[in-house]
C-alpha cells in the first residue's frame, strides 16, 4: 500500500509540474486582461440580469477556457475580479 502511495504522489507532482506553465500563462494574460480592458465594458456586456449574466459567461467559458486546469484558474481569477468590479 505504500508504494501504491508513492507512486500516485510522484505521478501527481509530475502532472503539476508538466501543468505550470499553462497556468503561469494563464494568469500572465489574465493580469495583462485586467490592465487592458475597462472594467465598465465587463458591466456593459453582464447587466446584472442572473440569468442572462449565467448563459452568456456559460457559452463565453466554454468557448474560450480550453482545458480543465486553465478553467479552474480563469474561475478564480474572474470570480476575484467580478467581486471587485460589482462592489
Amino acid at each position: 500500500m505504500n508504494n501504491d502511495l508513492k507512486k500516485a504522489t510522484i505521478s501527481s507532482a509530475k502532472s503539476l509540474y508538466n501543468s505550470l506553465p499553462v497556468i503561469v500563462g494563464v494568469v500572465l494574460l489574465i493580469s495583462l486582461v485586467n490592465v487592458l480592458i475597462p472594467k465598465s465594458f465587463y458591466l456593459k456586456i453582464f447587466n446584472k440580469s442572473n440569468l442572462l449574466d449565467l448563459f452568456i459567461g456559460s457559452s463565453l467559458g466554454s468557448v474560450f477556457a480550453g482545458n480543465p486546469i486553465t478553467s479552474y484558474v480563469l474561475g478564480g481569477e474572474f470570480s476575484r475580479f467580478f467581486l471587485f468590479v460589482y462592489n
